[in-house]
């Protein structure tokens, strides 16, 4: 079910609209597009023109409506074997996982997080930092267990490790081709729902926003 939260940078903006213009490349193409799947019509939503311009003027259209994600999907449903619309999609993805991770990381359920790393085939040097930082989270946890941390000492190093994590996702997650052969992208459908799951698995740390289901 789309969230209608979807937004793209201009250079998402960019890859998408050459995506959609590779599986869909005549104005006919886009239109059916369209009815199938919005029940809109092109050029009631888009003035007439070169196809390059209508297909940048619908992505437009679309995430002013908050129907981007809804375009996506259903241009993904309409030409699931387009390799250049695949291609964008699944590097799509890779940006979702990571805004949710930070999410996780925002509400202080890095446990959730490194749960679900730890699940992936990393390469060994990615997979023995993270080792690294888990068993400094557990470490953290046990010290906060057995009181011989006092709270202010406890939220910084917590803080500490979140930025540590954050900044492995986003170095891992900047670069795609790093992990064609993973299974990184295939966890989005999932991780929506971790989110609601560590939320409740740690509670958020003081002064920090609480967490989105």
């Amino acid at each position: 079910m789309p969230t209608g939260n979807l937004t793209f940078t201009g250079k998402q903006k960019e890859q998408f609209r050459d995506a959609l213009l590779a599986a869909f490349p005549t104005e006919h193409d886009l239109n059916q597009l369209l009815v199938f799947e919005l029940e809109e019509n092109l050029l009631n939503l888009v003035a007439a023109g070169p196809l390059k311009i209508m297909t940048f003027q619908l992505i437009e259209w679309a995430e002013t409506q908050g129907r981007l994600e809804e375009l996506l999907v259903g241009a993904m449903s309409q030409n699931p074997g387009n390799p250049k619309l695949k291609k964008f999609a699944q590097s799509l993805e890779i940006s979702f996982f990571i805004q949710i991770c930070q999410e996780l990381i925002e509400v202080g359920a890095v446990e959730t997080v490194f749960k679900v790393l730890l699940s992936l085939k990393l390469p060994k040097n990615n997979r023995e930092l993270l080792i690294n930082l888990r068993y400094r989270w557990d470490s953290l946890l046990r010290k906060e267990e057995e009181d011989e941390i006092s709270e202010e000492e406890l939220a910084n190093e917590k803080a500490i490790l979140a930025s540590n994590l954050s900044s492995f996702l986003e170095h891992y997650g900047s670069s795609p081709d790093k992990i064609a052969n993973t299974e990184y992208y295939r966890l989005y459908p999932y991780l929506k729902e971790l989110v609601t799951w560590g939320v409740k698995l740690m509670p958020p740390l003081s002064g920090l926003p609480a967490g989105r289901p």
